[in-house]
């Protein structure tokens, strides 16, 4: 299994359907994807494993060639994957 399977399903199946995402990638060292439309304006997130175990969330704004990085978590624990993608989108991740 990939490192971006295991951060897949570490977020939960559910919780990409509540977030609305899209476009999801694994890369070598974790996951990208679109998310839906949000009050915090953020369309993408990348995530990676960081060699202490621990991931960095980055939340990007805009599209194609005007995507910006809008915010950053860092030091992210496996079971705060789905707390941070809320605090950053306001999306909802359960019911």
């Amino acid at each position: 299994m990939s490192i971006g399977q295991t951060v897949a399903e570490q977020i939960g199946r559910h919780a990409f359907v509540m977030i609305g995402a899209r476009d999801i990638l694994t890369t070598e060292r974790g996951l990208q994807f679109a998310v839906g439309r949000n009050e915090r304006k953020v369309s993408k997130i990348a995530i990676t494993l960081e060699a202490d175990d621990t991931y960095t969330m980055r939340f990007y704004a805009g599209r194609g060639l005007g995507l910006r990085e809008i915010a950053a978590a860092t030091m992210v624990y496996a079971d705060s994957l789905r707390p941070t993608i809320e605090a950053h989108t306001g999306l909802y991740t359960s019911l």
